[in-house]
């Protein structure tokens, strides 16, 4: 189990505390105290937004591991993944878009002392799209390909 789990749970630190306090230590360092809270509330606001595209991620992970279970084979489940891929992709294109044009105002209304986030939310809506595009990456993670997943973790 834990030769299973362990190389599991470190890509999810990968892909989460780390790169989120990574970018926190690079913007109070170079940027300051007033850009981490920028980033904070940018980070925020993205993070709600992320949701739907997560969840949406979640159903098809799990539709994803199932198949992989029947097939056994990588090719033959990263083709089934091909129309929810290009679903979810077009669906975080168009939530991306909506956080965009209500970021500001939503700011400007809720929290004028964070104006500055505004920009910062416009580019970490991109990973909206990364999350939506990495659903057939994940099959390498359930074939507990590991070295490919944690290089894939790394880069982004």
């Amino acid at each position: 189990m834990a030769k299973i789990s362990i190389p599991l749970s470190l890509i999810g630190y990968i892909r989460t505390s780390f790169i989120t306090s990574t970018f926190s230590l690079i913007v109070l360092r170079y940027c300051g105290e007033g850009s981490l809270g920028l980033y904070g509330i940018a980070v925020a606001i993205e993070g709600a937004a992320q949701t739907f595209i997560n969840s949406l991620w979640q159903f098809f992970n799990v539709k994803m591991t199932i198949r992989y279970g029947v097939d056994d084979s990588i090719g033959k489940t990263v083709k089934t993944l091909i129309k929810p891929t290009i679903f979810a992709v077009i669906l975080a294109v168009l939530c991306a878009l909506a956080l965009c044009v209500c970021a500001g105002p939503f700011v400007r209304f809720f929290v004028p002392k964070y104006v500055g986030a505004i920009p910062v939310i416009y580019i970490l809506s991109i990973g909206m799209i990364l999350t939506a595009l990495r659903l057939p990456t994940e099959v390498l993670r359930t074939a507990l390909r590991y070295n490919v997943v944690f290089l894939i973790a790394i880069m982004k």
